[in-house]
């Protein structure tokens, strides 16, 4: 599975972030099918995802890179130096470590869990 290299992934960001619903807080992003990625599907996909997601102060929560997308994902400035986070995206090496995290936080928002 390639990922599309044209607008249809932030046009499918844009979509829900804009619509009356509750506000969204995480975009998970699970690479575990994806088999290939090139820098035009950054440039024009990732990195814009990203740029929406810090207007809308939402993360970006990267599971299952495989070492290769990371080292992509940094080149583009999708992700920062240390490819680990920066202020809009985290990685994951599990989907479930990356679902987990999420789960924490919601429950850390309203209140369900100590601090930690």
């Amino acid at each position: 599975h390639h990922i599309p290299a044209d607008d249809e992934i932030g046009l499918a960001v844009r979509v829900d972030v804009d619509d009356d619903s509750e506000p969204i807080s995480f975009v998970v992003l699970d690479f575990t099918r994806v088999t290939g990625m090139d820098a035009t599907a950054i440039s024009t996909g990732l990195m814009r995802v990203k740029q929406i997601a810090i207007m809308h102060d939402i993360t970006i929560v990267f599971t299952s890179l495989r070492p290769e997308f990371e080292q992509l994902l940094i080149a583009n400035h999708v992700l920062d130096a240390h490819g680990r986070k920066d202020d809009s995206c985290v990685v994951f090496q599990e989907l479930s470590d990356g679902l987990e995290w999420v789960e924490n936080r919601l429950l850390r928002e309203v209140g369900l869990q100590g601090r930690g």
